[in-house]
């Protein structure tokens, strides 16, 4: 056999695991008779709590912060938010955003979320003593 058909034949396998994925496992041993791949309700609203948090905290993260450069030797194109609008920059760049349509939809709605109205400036009342 040739090289060439040994590497094909190694992708043919590669790819017919990967279309087939591996199958899950259930454990019958439970005590509660549920399976381990299933989790209680009152878990999932905890975890989905803490990660709607984590998620919007590196949303933020994303939209305050410009690009990353890196060492590679491939061009990638991601999104930032810098001036007030999304824009793009190619190369070995990190911590952006995939696609200009996510940018715009994430960091215009942190930006709404995030604004404070300014506090009202203090009202000075100047009195005039008047001589007695």
């Amino acid at each position: 056999m040739s090289r060439i058909s040994i590497i094909m034949a190694f992708v043919v396998v590669v790819y017919a695991a990967s279309a087939l994925g591996s199958p899950q496992q259930k454990d019958t041993n439970t005590t509660d008779g549920e399976s381990l791949n299933t989790t209680p309700r009152n878990r999932s609203k905890i975890n989905g709590t803490v990660t709607n948090k984590k998620r919007r905290r590196e949303e933020q993260y994303l939209c305050r912060n410009g690009p990353s450069y890196g060492k590679c030797r491939a061009s990638f194109i991601e999104w930032f938010y810098i001036g007030g609008r999304c824009t793009s920059y190619t190369g070995c760049v990190s911590g952006g955003f995939k696609d200009p349509d996510t940018c715009e939809t994430v960091c215009v709605k942190s930006q709404k979320r995030t604004r404070r109205p300014r506090p009202r400036p203090k009202e000075t009342t100047k009195t005039r003593r008047t001589a007695e």
